[in-house]
């Protein structure tokens, strides 16, 4: 399967369904037809209409983060056995964007809606609590702290006389170099 360029594409919605990744972990697959590209503003047909995957997580970390208000935009029927969403995706289509990642030294498709951009944990930075914070400082401190002292703004140390420049020797006719 040829790799997708990057950037934004029309796709419709075919099918659905729930998997178990290679850890064990279980995700929603929704596999878009891609018709469309993006091109200075336009949509353009691609040459030959493809399936891409979209992937999501559904661990409850992921259900309470970021998957979660993704299926509640998308309006998921709450059936994971038989997850069913907006017709909208099926019949008009949505926006998807792809991106390239490289993990352990291959390239991959990663494919996401447009529409998920502005949802609180796909791009939002949220600084951790005051408490992470100081338990991340407090193992940093105990187990650097010796190695990586700060030094006060001294000078360097005076060289040894043996590093100073040693003083010329004078010319001497059995020391010339022709």
């Amino acid at each position: 399967m040829p790799r997708a360029n990057e950037g934004t594409y029309l796709g419709k919605l075919e099918s659905t369904g729930i998997n178990t990744g290679p850890s064990g972990k279980p995700f929603l697959y929704l596999t878009f037809k891609i018709t469309h590209i993006a091109s200075a503003g336009t949509w353009m047909n691609v040459d030959s209409p493809f399936r891409r995957d979209v992937r999501l997580s559904v661990t409850d970390k992921a259900l309470d983060t970021i998957t979660g208000p993704r299926l509640e935009l998308m309006g998921f029927n709450g059936d994971f056995q038989e997850p069913r969403f907006d017709q909208k995706y099926s019949t008009q289509g949505t926006s998807l964007t792809c991106s390239h990642q490289i993990r352990d030294g291959k390239t991959y498709e990663n494919w996401e809606l447009v529409e998920w951009k502005d949802l609180n944990g796909s791009m939002e930075r949220k600084p951790p609590s005051t408490s992470v914070i100081d338990r991340l400082n407090a193992r940093w401190k105990t187990k650097n702290a010796a190695a990586n002292k700060p030094t006060e703004d001294q000078p360097p140390p005076l060289p040894t006389p043996d590093e100073r420049d040693a003083p010329p020797e004078e010319d001497d006719e059995d020391n010339l170099p022709y």
